[in-house]
């Protein structure tokens, strides 16, 4: 099974594909007006996957508000950030799905975040959620907030369910 046909959709009945793992938000250019409506009422994600029978499924996954989403480097795995509770809620607002729409895991926050500010002695800090996922280099990347307003980006592996190494911070 794979899962190709990645889209999102909104309450207007609006649909965007994002059939690449490096553009998360929409093929095409950003700014179009479709775009721009979904960014702003986006209300789930949908995918399509091949069965093993052959024949084509196809899962959509409605969030409370809106949600960001990409597929691994496999194409087994959707991972998402977004509200759906009861199960997926905030601090823990992030989770892996599989192809065929099931829920593999709720993404666990790291236990703290490490920083230094102005070259300063480098503190831990809690997380307290997460802000976003992308693609960096093929692998699934994070963003955690911190400190209210500072996003780190880390590495996971969804598959060993592992944190990974720190690839950048920023104000978000």
């Amino acid at each position: 099974m794979n899962i190709h046909g990645l889209y999102y959709f909104n309450a207007k009945g609006e649909v965007g594909y994002f059939d690449t793992p490096d553009d998360p938000y929409f093929l095409g250019p950003n700014k179009s007006a479709l775009a721009l409506s979904l960014f702003n009422t986006n209300r789930g994600v949908g995918w399509y996957f091949f069965r093993h029978q052959g024949d084509e499924g196809e899962v959509k996954i409605a969030f409370d508000k809106g949600c960001r989403a990409i597929y691994d480097a496999t194409r087994t795995r959707v991972v998402a950030v977004g509200r759906q509770e009861p199960l997926i809620v905030w601090l823990t607002n992030a989770a892996v799905f599989a192809e065929d729409g099931k829920l593999d895991h709720v993404i666990d926050l790291p236990n703290y975040v490490e920083h230094s500010f102005d070259g300063k002695m480098t503190e831990q800090y809690p997380a307290e959620g997460f802000a976003f996922v992308e693609s960096r280099k093929g692998k699934i990347a994070l963003g955690v907030y911190f400190c209210f307003q500072w996003v780190q980006t880390r590495l996971y592996d969804p598959f060993a369910r592992q944190w990974g190494e720190v690839i950048g911070v920023g104000r978000s």
